[in-house]
């Protein structure tokens, strides 16, 4: 099953004129960029995305703004399919919501949304 879906942001963020919504599971471990430990789970990735003629383009590595950022929405010790899922389902619902949050900048709001 595929676990992302790609929303259309109510206002561009730069390039971008879509948000790429995603779950997936994150080994976690030493990150070596921030210096900081990321937990080993189930994580929701908000990634502004242009899409065209099969190509899709992101930025890796900026601000949260421009890049996108992750929420930990479960941890789990190892990779279990139908819990991501389910987690997915969940997150699905509220696609459309999360990105007209993400539009207008109110993360804590989708953090909100999320832990509810």
């Amino acid at each position: 099953m595929e676990t992302k879906i790609y929303e259309k942001l109510k206002s561009p963020i730069g390039n971008f004129n879509e948000l790429k919504i995603k779950v997936d599971y994150a080994l976690g471990g030493m990150n070596y960029f921030s210096g900081g430990i990321t937990r080993r789970g189930i994580y929701l990735y908000l990634t502004p995305v242009s899409r065209g003629g099969g190509i899709e383009s992101s930025v890796l590595m900026g601000n949260e703004r421009d890049s996108g950022y992750k929420i930990l929405l479960e941890e789990l010790s190892r990779k279990n399919q139908k819990k991501i899922e389910v987690q997915f389902n969940k997150v699905k619902g509220w696609s459309k919501k999360i990105a007209k949050l993400y539009s207008e900048e109110k993360d804590q709001e989708i953090h909100k949304l999320i832990n509810s």
